[in-house]
């Protein structure tokens, strides 16, 4: 299993975070993702955007850069959190590694935020 440091980076806007997950090994991998959270969280979804701009092609970034997994969309509900982001984004990169199959461990991060079942910490 791959272990990824997740930095947490604050933005002049209070309602969003860059999440950079430090993927030194290979830049096509899309690892720096801007989380915005919208006025009606957790009951809207929160809008998260690829900050890179080349990366390899995936099904779960869009040509605007979105973020398009499924849980983000469709199957967004209220008991979504910010550690579902992370989760998510994490499935995403986990999918960039060719050693990582489905049924494989997902790739794991540590770092600078401390989380609990439904918050981020900064």
């Amino acid at each position: 299993m791959k272990e990824l440091r997740l930095a947490v980076e604050l933005t002049d806007n209070p309602a969003s975070v860059i999440l950079n997950f430090d993927v030194s090994d290979d830049d096509s991998i899309p690892s720096i993702f801007l989380v915005e959270v919208p006025r009606y969280y957790p009951h809207s979804r929160p809008v998260v955007t690829c900050l890179q701009e080349k990366f390899r092609n995936t099904t779960y970034i869009g040509s605007t850069r979105e973020v398009l997994h499924s849980l983000l969309w469709e199957n967004w509900s209220a008991i979504g959190s910010l550690r579902t982001v992370v989760d998510i984004l994490l499935q995403i990169i986990a999918t960039y590694y060719h050693d990582y199959g489905p049924s494989e461990s997902l790739v794991t991060a540590t770092g600078a935020m401390d989380t609990d079942e439904d918050h981020l910490f900064f």
